[in-house]
């Protein structure tokens, strides 16, 4: 009964925020501090609204890896998969790069985000505010609490460029907040993320990979210094999640990536309940792609070398008749599995630190050690060693790299393709309405008219 009045509680409270974030209505004090005051009365409780923060990560922001995700929408965007039904909607114009400010995905996209970084600062505020809770999962609570919000932020800014950076719930302070630059978001992001390297232990809070440590901090932190060219602090920080064999290490077999279980996975979500599986499952293609919406891009599957084991461990063939299209298989499980779940969705993995560091190495003339890190991951593929003294062919094949092992991860592509200044080269030969301003989104309509702080409109948008 005690769980179900604490399950209670935080519906009634999520509910409370969501309204308040997207209707921009002040939250009524009186009601807003109760609820705040039962739901961080105890170490139990506060864990549960804790959960109830990842519960939303896992279905809605940018985090969420299903259909109708930011995961397939900017792999529209970019040259990933394409949109091949005669419907006009939403994936139609991010297919072909033809957005306005009053696209409804557009919106969703910032509004699900500012609604998970409303719920972060709200955690944050319960635990300052609370004089029961242990200090450990005081600690622990705001660690996980700043690394979330600074991951928020790193996706809206490289999605919408300049932002605001939100730090409270207080809606007189937000409702006409205005922007920063994108370098002032890294700025802000990694004064989050500092402190919550220092308050998270090395260890996970429970045993499955599913709540963030230190090392997924670190993790975010070697990624956030590669985009902003940060060479040495992105190599440090990516030896040192490579470094740590006891806890990581690449799975040698592809299928094997994915699991709950995998070696590889740095953080993880785990599904609503026992038996569900990954929610990026549902691209496994199960009806003609003219009704389902999307197929891979012919490119895609040209980038692929010979004998590279991906093209047909992590795509999988659907055909009818004489017909048939590539889909996203990495995960392999589209329905539940009885009672145990079998898949788990990756945020973070190991991968990406060794073409972090392998970037870094490149970029300050290391070749010998970039190429290892580099060749680390082709090899899993069973693909032979790149060899080269040059650098920018070196480079050019770690962006290959990635474009191959990341495909329909988080969004990896599109964001490599615009912090590398490479869209136009990739983009434009594929879509003719192409444009130079078509590398950041626009800000939403609705956002604008409810706070003109947030202008100017990104170029080329009215």
């Amino acid at each position: 009964m005690k769980s179900y009045h604490l399950y209670k509680w935080l519906c009634l409270f999520c509910l409370i925020l969501f309204s308040a974030c997207t209707k921009f209505v002040e939250v009524e004090p009186p009601k807003s501090q109760l609820l705040r005051k039962e739901l961080f009365s105890s170490d139990k409780a506060a864990e549960t609204a804790l959960a109830g923060m990842y519960a939303y990560l896992r279905t809605n922001s940018f985090l969420t890896g299903s259909i109708v995700s930011s995961v397939e929408y900017l792999g529209l965007y970019a040259d990933e998969i394409e949109y091949i039904n005669p419907t006009v909607n939403d994936r139609y114009f991010f297919s072909n790069s033809i957005l306005n400010p009053s696209i409804n995905q557009v919106y969703n996209l910032w509004s699900y985000s500012f609604q998970a970084i409303y719920l972060a600062n709200s955690i944050l505020e319960g635990v300052e505010e609370s004089t029961n809770l242990s200090e450990g999962v005081k600690e622990r609570l705001v660690g996980e609490a700043l690394f979330v919000r600074a991951l928020i932020h790193f996706y809206l800014a490289n999605t919408y460029g300049n932002i605001p950076y939100v730090t409270t719930t207080d809606y007189f302070q937000t409702k006409n907040q205005g922007k920063i630059t994108v370098d002032e978001v890294y700025t802000a992001i990694l004064k989050d993320l500092k402190v919550a390297e220092n308050l998270l232990l090395e260890n996970y809070p429970i045993a499955e990979r599913v709540r963030p440590n230190k090392w997924v901090v670190k993790s975010f932190m070697a990624r956030v210094y590669l985009y902003q060219k940060d060479w040495p602090n992105a190599l440090l920080q990516s030896s040192e999640v490579i470094g740590n064999i006891a806890l990581y290490d690449i799975e040698p077999v592809l299928n094997k990536v994915f699991l709950k279980e995998s070696k590889e996975a740095i953080w993880q979500f785990k599904p609503s309940q026992d038996g569900i599986n990954a929610s990026e499952g549902t691209f496994i293609m199960v009806q003609d792609p003219s009704i389902a919406g999307f197929v891979i891009r012919d490119e895609f599957l040209n980038a692929h070398e010979t004998g590279d084991k991906r093209l047909t461990d992590w795509l999988g063939l659907f055909t009818i008749g004489n017909n048939s299209w590539h889909y996203p298989y990495k995960y392999k499980q589209r329905n539940p599995t009885g009672t145990v779940s079998v898949e788990y969705s990756i945020v973070f993995r190991l991968a990406e630190q060794y073409l972090i560091r392998a970037e870094a190495l490149a970029q300050t003339e290391q070749y010998t050690d970039a190429l290892k890190d580099l060749n680390k991951i082709r090899n899993r593929a069973d693909l032979d060693d790149f060899v080269s003294s040059d650098k920018d062919e070196i480079l050019d094949a770690i962006l290959k790299e990635r474009r191959i092992e990341f495909f329909m991860e988080m969004s990896h592509r599109w964001f490599d393709l615009k912090r590398m200044n490479r869209t136009e080269e990739f983009l434009s030969p594929l879509k003719p309405e192409w444009s130079v301003n078509n590398d950041l989104l626009p800000i939403p309509l609705k956002e604008l008219e409810a706070n003109r702080n947030l202008l100017p409109q990104n170029n080329g948008y009215n």
